[in-house]
């Protein structure tokens, strides 16, 4: 028993941690670790650019339908003139096949520039025109 009391007091056991192994598994953690953030910050941003260009399209489409509300108005004016021109000119057509000279565009406006600007009560003006 002697023999075996000496040899535990004079050597010292030694511990089996090797510092390699924990800055290994540490390296590994923090690695991983940097993945999972750079992961997350990588998502948030292509959320952020889609969110941001869902914007710049939905801008452009509320412009687009602005514009295509204006082209329509026109478009319906354009045709109602038309509409107006085509049935002035039937009115032509049929006053000359029956033999009527039809007015001219020209005396017309004059008698409306002038009626706008005589606001007399009466309307004996209108007589002295034809």
């Amino acid at each position: 028993m002697s023999n075996i009391s000496r040899a535990s007091l004079a050597k010292p056991a030694k511990l089996s941690v090797n510092m390699s192994d924990c800055f290994s598994d540490f390296a590994t953690w923090l690695v991983l670790v940097a993945l999972l953030v750079g992961a997350v910050v990588w998502g948030g941003f292509l959320v952020i650019n889609k969110n941001q260009e869902i914007k710049n399209l939905q801008k452009e489409v509320l412009r687009i339908a602005g514009e295509n509300s204006a082209l329509d108005k026109q478009l319906h004016y354009r045709r109602a003139e038309l509409e107006s021109q085509k049935n002035s000119k039937r009115i032509v057509v049929q006053a000359e096949k029956m033999g009527l000279r039809p007015a001219r565009g020209q005396q017309v406006e004059h008698l409306r520039i002038v009626r706008e600007t005589n606001l007399r009560h009466d309307n004996s003006y209108l007589s002295m025109l034809r």
